[in-house]
Formats: C-alpha cells, sequence, structure tokens
C-alpha cells in the first residue's frame, strides 16, 4: 500500500527538481508563456538566433517545454534539441577520427542511430541525406535546430581548436546549402564576446539575440502555484508569496565580521524547484490545502537547499571521491565560502585548490559550482552559484540517505561513463568493476560495463587488455541476440589492431563485424583502410566503390578512397573525391591533396595546402610522408627529410609496409 501511495505520488509530481523541463512536462511549466511565444517567432524567422542568460537561467527549459511542443508541424520541423558533448561513444574505440562536436551534434539529432555509422558523417552530408529520404509531400516551410549549452564549443579553450573551427565551417556549409534551415544557439551570457566572431562566418552577418533572466517575483509565484492545478491540492492564500519571498531573503556577512542580509530582485529556477520538490515529496498524502505551518514542518528554504546540496555532494563523492562527502564538502566550504561570503577561485589546469578539475565541472554540471570564463582572456573562475547556497554549505553534512545505499548497479554504471566523459579512467574503472560486481544475472548491464572497462584500457594505450574486455563484451551481447553491438566491438577490435600494426588481423576482425552488420558503411570504409594498410590498395578501391554506390557522397568514404588514390599516384581521381569534400578538413585528406597537386605540377597550391594543414596534423604517418614528398617537390629538400622520419617515427598509427620504403629514401635528401 505504501508503495503505491509512492508511485502515485511519483507520477503526479508536479515539480521536475533541480534538472530541466522536458518536453513533455511543458504542462508542468509556467511564468514563460511570453518568452516561449517570442523565442518560437525569432527563431522561425532568423537565419540565426542566440539565447543568452546567466546559467541555471531556466534556457534548456525555455527551449524543451516551452518552445517546442508549441511550434506548429504544419509550418515547422524541430529537430531533437542538439548537444556537442556526449558522455560515452560505446566502444570508443571503434570510432575512427571524427570531429568530437560534429558527431555530439549529430547523435543528438539521430539518437537511434549507430554512431559508428554517423562519425563518417558531415553536417552538410546529414541534411542532404534527410532531404533525399524526405516523403515527397507537402514540406514545413523551415527546418529548426537548436544547439543547447553551445558554450561547449569553448569548454577547453578560446585560443584557436581545430575541431571547433572546423565544426563552424561544416554548420556555415550546411546553413549555405539549407535556406529553409534556421539555427539557434544557446549560451551562457559570459560566452557571447566568444562566439561573436563566429557569427559573420555562420550566416554572413550577427545573430538576432534573445536574453532569457532568472523569474522575476510574479512569474516564481506562477511557477509554485501552476504546477499544482491538476493535482487535487492547492496553497493557502498568499503562501505562494511567502514561499517566493523566504526564498529572496539571502544572508551574507557584510565585510566587517558581521551577518547581514539583502533581497534578490531575481528568483533561480532551480532553487524553487527544488524547494518545491521537497515540499510536495514530504506531504501526506490526503493533505489538500498546503499551509504555513506544512511549509516551516516539511520545506524551509534553507533546509531544502541544504538537503539539497547534501545529496549532490554525496552523489559526486560517490563517483569520484569514493564516498567520502563529508570532506569534499568541508572542501567547498573553505574554498568557496570565507567570512560568510562567496569566494571566487581562479580554476587551474587539471586541479584547483588541491581537487581534480573534473569535481568541479561535475559540481557546477549540478548547480552547486558556477564556472565562469574571464572576458579578457582564457582564465576560469569558480565560486558559489549562487549566494543563496551559502548557509546551507555552513551546515553539518546530513545527507538523509547513505550515499551508498542510493547506487545500485545501474548507478555505477552511469558513474563508470561519466568518469570516463571526464577521463577519470580510474574512477571509470571502479565503478565498471562494481557494476559486474553486483548485476546478478543481468546480460546486457554486464555487457555495458565490459565494454566500458575496454574504453578504459584503449584509452591507456593497454590495447591487449582492451581487446579481451570487448571481445568478452561481444561474447555476452551475441548470448542477448544483439548484433549490432557485437558488430561495434569487432570494428573496435579490428581498429586497436591497426593500431598494433597488426593489419591482417585488422581485416580479419572486421569482416566479422561486417557479417554482423553488413549494412553499416562505416564498418565498410574501416575494412578498406585495413585493406590499404594490408598492402591490398585496388582491394580497397573495390570496398570503397561499392560503399560509394550505395551511399552517394558518403563523406568517409570519399576521404579514404581519395587518399588511397593519392597513394597509389592516381591524381585526377584523387582530387576528384578530396574537391567533393571540400573545405577540407582532415589533415591528412589536405596532404592527400597536396601530394595531387604536386604531381600535376600545381606546386603553389600544394605547398599553401601543406602549410595550411601542418598546424593542425596529429601523430599520422601518411600524413607526414605525403608532406615530405611536396616539400621535396617544391625544392625544400630539408623539410621533406625530417617530415619523412616523423612518418617514420609516428607511434598512433604506424606507415604501412608499402610505404616505408618511400620514406626511408626521403630521410636521405637532406
Amino acid at each position: 500500500m505504501i508503495s503505491e501511495q509512492i508511485h502515485r505520488k511519483a507520477v503526479l509530481e508536479p515539480y521536475v527538481g533541480p534538472r530541466a523541463f522536458r518536453r513533455e512536462e511543458s504542462h508542468k511549466f509556467f511564468a514563460r508563456d511570453d518568452e516561449s511565444l517570442d523565442l518560437s517567432e525569432t527563431w522561425r524567422t532568423n537565419r540565426l538566433t542566440i539565447l543568452y542568460g546567466p546559467p541555471a537561467s531556466g534556457k534548456t527549459s525555455l527551449l524543451q517545454a516551452g518552445v517546442m511542443p508549441h511550434l506548429d508541424p504544419r509550418a515547422t520541423e524541430a529537430l531533437p534539441l542538439g548537444r556537442l558533448s556526449r558522455s560515452t561513444f560505446a566502444p570508443s574505440a571503434a570510432l575512427p577520427d571524427h570531429n568530437p562536436y560534429v558527431l555530439a551534434l549529430l547523435t543528438s539529432c539521430s539518437p537511434m542511430e549507430d554512431p559508428t555509422r554517423l562519425a563518417h558523417m558531415t553536417l552538410p552530408d546529414f541534411f542532404r541525406r534527410r532531404r533525399a529520404y524526405r516523403d515527397p509531400g507537402p514540406r514545413p516551410a523551415v527546418t529548426l535546430l537548436a544547439i543547447d549549452q553551445a558554450e561547449e564549443l569553448f569548454a577547453e579553450s578560446t585560443r584557436r581548436d581545430p575541431h571547433r573551427e572546423w565544426f563552424i565551417d561544416q554548420l556555415a556549409q550546411a546553413l549555405s546549402e539549407n535556406p529553409h534551415l534556421r539555427l539557434l544557439l544557446s549560451i551562457r551570457d559570459e560566452y557571447l564576446d566568444a562566439i561573436a566572431p563566429y557569427e559573420p562566418r555562420l550566416t554572413g552577418t550577427h545573430a538576432h539575440k534573445f536574453p532569457l533572466e532568472p523569474l522575476d517575483v510574479n512569474g516564481a509565484i506562477q511557477a509554485v502555484a501552476g504546477p499544482l492545478n491538476d493535482t487535487g491540492k492547492a496553497f493557502d492564500a498568499g503562501l505562494a508569496r511567502d514561499l517566493v519571498e523566504e526564498l529572496r531573503k539571502i544572508a551574507v556577512n557584510n565585510g566587517c565580521g558581521r551577518e547581514t542580509g539583502y533581497e534578490a530582485k531575481l528568483v533561480e529556477p532551480v532553487h524553487l524547484q527544488v524547494i518545491c520538490s521537497a515540499l510536495w515529496r514530504s506531504l501526506p498524502d490526503d493533505r489538500r490545502m498546503i499551509t504555513a505551518r506544512d511549509l516551516e514542518a516539511f520545506a524551509g528554504a534553507d533546509r531544502a537547499l541544504a538537503e539539497f546540496c547534501d545529496q549532490v555532494i554525496g552523489d559526486v563523492a560517490m563517483i569520484q571521491l569514493d564516498g567520502d562527502a563529508a570532506k569534499l564538502k568541508d572542501w567547498i566550504r573553505k574554498t568557496f565560502v570565507m567570512d560568510g561570503r562567496r569566494r571566487t577561485v581562479r580554476q587551474g589546469r587539471g586541479t584547483t585548490a588541491g581537487v581534480q578539475n573534473s569535481v568541479m565541472r561535475s559540481l557546477a554540471d549540478k548547480h552547486i559550482l558556477s564556472i565562469r570564463l574571464d572576458p579578457h582572456g582564457d582564465v576560469r573562475w569558480c565560486e558559489l552559484s549562487h549566494d543563496r547556497l551559502i548557509q546551507p554549505m555552513r551546515a553539518n553534512f546530513h545527507a538523509s540517505l547513505p550515499v551508498a545505499d542510493r547506487f545500485g548497479p545501474v548507478d555505477h554504471l552511469h558513474a563508470a561513463e561519466q568518469a570516463l566523459s571526464y577521463s577519470d579512467l580510474p574512477a571509470s574503472a571502479k565503478h565498471a568493476r562494481k557494476v559486474l560486481a553486483h548485476r546478478g544475472g543481468d546480460l546486457e548491464i554486464a555487457g555495458a560495463a565490459t565494454t566500458l572497462l575496454g574504453d578504459v584500457f584503449h584509452a591507456q594505450h593497454r590495447f591487449d587488455e582492451a581487446i579481451a574486455h570487448y571481445q568478452a563484451a561481444a561474447s555476452l551481447f551475441e548470448a542477448l541476440g544483439d548484433p549490432t553491438r557485437v558488430g561495434m566491438l569487432f570494428t573496435a577490435i579490428g581498429r586497436i589492431r591497426l593500431l598494433q600494426g597488426q593489419p591482417s588481423a585488422a581485416v580479419e576482425e572486421l569482416n566479422t563485424a561486417i557479417s554482423r552488420v553488413p549494412h553499416n558503411p562505416s564498418v565498410r570504409v574501416e575494412l578498406a583502410w585495413a585493406l590499404w594498410y594490408d598492402g591490398h590498395p585496388r582491394t580497397a578501391l573495390h570496398v570503397l566503390n561499392d560503399v560509394l554506390g550505395r551511399e552517394g557522397n558518403a563523406a568517409g568514404a570519399l576521404r579514404a578512397r581519395g587518399e588511397i588514390h593519392a597513394s597509389l599516384g592516381l591524381m585526377t581521381e584523387a582530387l576528384n573525391d578530396l574537391d567533393r569534400l571540400r573545405p577540407l578538413q582532415s589533415p591528412s585528406a589536405r596532404a592527400a591533396r597536396a601530394l595531387a597537386l604536386a604531381a600535376l605540377n600545381r606546386l603553389d597550391e600544394a605547398s599553401a595546402e601543406i602549410d595550411g594543414s601542418l598546424r593542425d596534423a596529429a601523430d599520422h604517418a601518411p600524413f607526414y610522408l605525403y608532406a615530405a614528398v611536396v616539400k621535396e617537390a617544391v625544392g625544400d629538400a630539408a623539410s621533406a627529410a625530417g617530415l619523412a622520419q616523423r612518418a617514420l617515427d609516428a607511434s598512433s598509427l604506424p606507415l604501412p609496409l608499402h610505404l616505408r620504403e618511400r620514406a626511408g629514401q626521403l630521410t636521405k635528401t637532406r
């Protein structure tokens, strides 16, 4: 009976708590009607719109619950809300070299598609394919694409990031080719200066800006009272206002050692939801009228926020700090609260005040900390997200339920994924092993955890251990009858065999992958690369011709065929393929194009192409060989010899045997 009541209350839950509203929760979303209508019209009528506001002002909720549900499907086609970061794409070793921003956006827009297939695709490819696959009937006037948390473009640095530059180029090309495409970028306000230089590149003009602030008092009252409309409960007269007024009262130190307070003009939506959600969960099921006594007994603002902070701190500590939540809270207090006031701390490169930055990022994601960009440089500053959290942070740790009791196998799996996304490999492995220790007979969760362990070993370049875990995961998914996951795992093994300099073994593994996913063109492209490395370029071209015959201008296949044509001396064919991909972004593709240009005596163009791609080159052996050949052709023997030696020394992917002789010749041309 008690469990039935808990389930019923969860179904009727009118408040969403500290997360963003989802699209299906629009009936719970109040106080943003005007903004929803105005933003819908702005987005629909402008090529580029930038929605901006402070952290936790409700930008994601506005898009998902305010704008999306009310768009007219006869006039607009809205893609799923896009993001530029994803937690994991397991198995990670199955993915070819790719632009992480492009892949993240494509998987957001097409969440049911195999990420190994999307990894070979560009943004223009994606929109061309959508046009080709659409029904021939009446079409909406515009297609709407929104990218949420676009500040993730600048997550690591505001300086030049090749992936960011290439992403913007692809986005600009997609907008140019699709005059009915409308782009919205949702971004934190301190990143407006960082995004401004890219606006003309995207559309040839500046964006239409749409500001969003936290809730004013009247809006906050609507957000408190409105969701109760269909629940059979209501606030006593004036109580919703009293709740908002309590939340506005903030105690801080006046700088002279004495506590004082002020009333905030605006109310943080996340704090409002935390308090209201705590009140709802605490109410007796038969309570119809919520009174001041209920509010005082069950959900005072300080108490509710303190419990919220403690639960978040407990969860983050469980994931990243071996569960020592009291120690983490003490660190937050000492680092970010001084004499009753918020303290701002400069973020270090890997750690801040002795704690990994991944911990701070987790706390920022959950609205405890704020990490903001200095508008005058690449510096980031960290502080408590709001003065309203000073008092909760000064309270002793008192989570209502031990964190370990809240964590089951699924929670540990999510923790392992999150830790891996932050590159915290030891924590990811620890949680994946806890999944395997407590999974029971659940083969699917065991397969996912085993795959994650393979990803950890792959990231550590412990390739034999990665392969062993991928093989074990493949056996589990084979038993579940999941050929797609099995195919991805064998693709991962094949790519690792290439990294180990075993192209014949890679061909065998990739053929096994194709037997499980015969219609996946991306796996066939990987097979073509393996055949080329194994000394069978003509067979590789046959595979790629088949892919392109079925898929049209598939970017991954065109790039592979263009580079292989160049390596074979088929320069006209190479240019035909690579020019269909322009603007070229992969350094190795640009080097192959330069090689073809040099062979056709277009030396100035070849030299410019190589020089433009050198600064973005990774440790890629064929790139350095092609660059060496171009430098030799333009008469720079010293540079040619140095680049050829780098090709021979490259460790991330060895130079194929059939090209090593040419590299050796070039090293002797000094």
